[in-house]
């Protein structure tokens, strides 16, 4: 069963691949309408050169050789060499050489046929048909010209068309042609609306697409606009400290977005001026050495943006009236001003300045926001951090004037020595009147406490034994003795603010009671 489901299927297959490489189309044409169109022309000469020779052959051992045989012999030869034209590149030529082969058909078979009539219908019905070849202005000269022609000559050689046979036959071969021209015209004016609907559908799926393309890029521009503001907000807040992160921002900025000019205002301490704190190139440098400043309550652009809290755009320099040019750039052609805000307050503005009309747009507004919210970010970060590295460092000289004046309190050659030196000889700790001096078999280490010295450890070593990991071991050990004599400072300096306290507490109660004894005796 397999089998003869599987044959037809490759018979079909193969007549088709064979019938498709008989007619088809010549390879320099291109258009599927055209090839179509060549093809159609192809089958039609072929089928009807195929039919004439097989019909030719019948006719011939019935009636023998006469003068019809004859012109179906040179309709043959036309359909031939129309299918020849229609394979090639002349392919438009193909029904006009094959409508004429049949037209001269037709004309030799009503006036040398038995059945003129029949044959009038028969054949030239068949060439209104055909005439469908042609375009509508092309098939209408046809059939008028032939239907003129055929009613003359059919009045003058064919006197057997006489009375209501005539009549019926003219009549029927004019309103066959009337009818194909109809339907022609019909069939054209329809074709016409559809190519016209494919048109308006096709101009508007290609406005969608240009719609599509435009929005597509859009998107993509306004998203390399914020991956490339994310970039440079990312490489700017690396920066420790303000200045640094103030000069890579504009730098970053500038170059990246390729723009002519950028610099960054923060508000003065007393909020009533815009300060420069960094600015691109040389002119930036020297309008920061000018100590250039903005008056809060001026008309420039970062002012107004200050205090309105929004962007400030200036597209096109030339026909702003409010726009005040700086004799250090005269190349700006365009200006935005964004405020930069830290939650709800503004601390300053960035200027962005181009060489370019309208090279900031509404649209790529949004990317630049974003970029000013992430530095001003950074900057209250920096300022935060620089202010939290101050508040250590004041920390730290504190523990350490404090450390200083407890040792000097505690060492106050009454209660103790200034100096106190210690040695471990031979395992037994010796009190030295003063230190002894270093020499190269010595490793140190400092006995520091919050940064303030309070003396040092020395011990002598073999040289095999003065390695680093020793030196590191004993820097250990001098942490662990500074805070161990640090404790037992603090312990002793306690035991001793108790006992003058119980001290003071003694003799005042003493006093009291001798106070009180002389008042009882008086």
């Amino acid at each position: 069963m397999t089998t003869s489901t599987v044959f037809p299927t490759q018979q079909t297959t193969a007549w088709q691949k064979f019938y498709k490489r008989v007619i088809a189309a010549h390879p320099s044409i291109e258009s599927p309408v055209e090839r179509a169109k060549a093809e159609l022309q192809a089958a039609l000469s072929l089928s009807f050169a195929v039919i004439v020779v097989l019909g030719l052959l019948a006719t011939l051992q019935i009636t023998g050789f006469n003068l019809l045989v004859v012109a179906a012999l040179i309709f043959g030869g036309f359909s031939w060499v129309a299918y020849g034209i229609s394979r090639s590149r002349l392919y438009r030529r193909a029904p006009l050489v094959f409508v004429s082969g049949f037209i001269l058909l037709s004309y030799a078979a009503v006036f040398l046929g038995a059945y003129p009539s029949l044959f009038l219908v028969l054949t030239f019905t068949i060439l209104f048909l055909l005439a469908n070849l042609f375009d509508l202005k092309q098939m209408a000269v046809m059939v008028v010209g032939n239907l003129i022609v055929i009613l003359i000559l059919s009045r003058l050689f064919l006197p057997q068309l006489q009375g209501q046979e005539s009549l019926n036959t003219s009549a029927g071969i004019v309103t066959i042609g009337l009818f194909a021209l109809l339907f022609a015209w019909y069939r054209d004016n329809l074709e016409r609306l559809r190519l016209e609907e494919i048109r308006r559908a096709q101009v508007e799926l290609e406005e969608r697409n240009r719609a599509l393309q435009h929005a597509q890029q859009e998107v993509n521009a306004r998203l390399g606009e914020l991956r490339l503001a994310a970039s440079v907000g990312a490489a700017v807040s690396q920066a420790r400290a303000l200045d640094d992160l103030l000069a890579d921002a504009v730098e970053t900025i500038r170059e990246q977005f390729g723009l002519y000019y950028a610099q960054v205002y923060l508000l003065n301490p007393a909020r009533t001026h815009l300060v420069l704190q960094s600015g691109t190139g040389e002119v930036g440098r020297q309008l920061k050495a000018r100590n250039h400043r903005l008056p809060l309550d001026g008309a420039s652009l970062n002012a107004r943006a200050v205090n309105e809290r929004q962007t400030i755009l200036v597209q096109d320099t030339t026909k702003s009236p409010t726009f005040k040019p700086n004799p250090l750039l005269p190349q700006t052609r365009s200006e935005v001003a964004i405020p930069l805000k830290a939650g709800e307050t503004v601390i300053g503005a960035l200027d962005l300045q181009s060489a370019q009309a309208d090279a900031f747009r509404a649209e790529t507004l949004p990317a630049f926001e974003t970029l000013a919210g992430q530095i001003a970010v950074a900057i209250q970060n920096a300022r935060l951090l620089e202010e939290a590295q101050q508040a250590r460092a004041e920390a730290e000289r504190a523990a350490r004037r404090l450390v200083r004046r407890n040792w000097q309190d505690y060492l106050d050659a009454l209660h103790k020595p200034e100096n106190l030196a210690f040695a471990f000889v031979e395992n037994q700790i010796q009190p030295l009147q003063e230190s002894l001096p270093v020499s190269d078999e010595t490793l140190t280490a400092p006995l520091e406490l919050s940064g303030q010295s309070l003396g040092q450890l020395s011990v002598e070593l073999p040289p095999q034994s003065r390695t680093p990991q020793m030196a590191e071991l004993l820097k250990t050990i001098a942490r662990q003795v500074t805070q161990r004599i640090e404790s037992l400072r603090l312990l002793e300096s306690a035991e001793r603010y108790r006992a003058e306290a119980e001290e003071a507490a003694r003799r005042l109660t003493r006093e009291g009671w001798q106070e009180y004894f002389r008042a009882q005796s008086d």
